[in-house]
């Protein structure tokens, strides 16, 4: 039996992530809306720069339109903050998705392509 040794820093993700660049809502803990831009997607999470802090774990519904493939595919789900770091763009923010229901998780997944 083999010990999997983990480097400091690496890649902890589970799944791929794609580069992608939308207009994201995401509606706050507390029911305020949050306008950012996504920088990346995978099928357990989203990216996202946002001009407002979020707390660690803070759950909230997030919502993207990307145009993939020659049309808009939309996506509403819910999301746990997993990081939020400041950075010269704003906060950089992971979303962690939460619960996704079978038809949003095929959107995602065609999507990532």
């Amino acid at each position: 039996m083999h010990d999997v040794i983990k480097k400091p820093g690496a890649e902890q993700r589970s799944s791929l992530r794609r580069p992608i660049r939308c207009k994201v809502k995401v509606i706050g803990p507390q029911g305020q809306a949050i306008n950012g831009v996504s920088f990346d997607l995978s099928t357990g999470g989203i990216g996202v720069i946002l001009d407002v802090q979020l707390p660690m774990g803070a759950v909230c519904t997030v919502m993207f339109a990307p145009f993939t493939n020659g049309s808009v595919k939309s996506v509403s789900v819910t999301g746990s903050v997993a990081y939020c770091m400041l950075n010269s763009e704003g906060f950089r923010t992971g979303f962690q998705f939460m619960n996704v229901p079978a038809p949003m998780s095929s959107v995602i997944t065609s999507i990532i392509g």
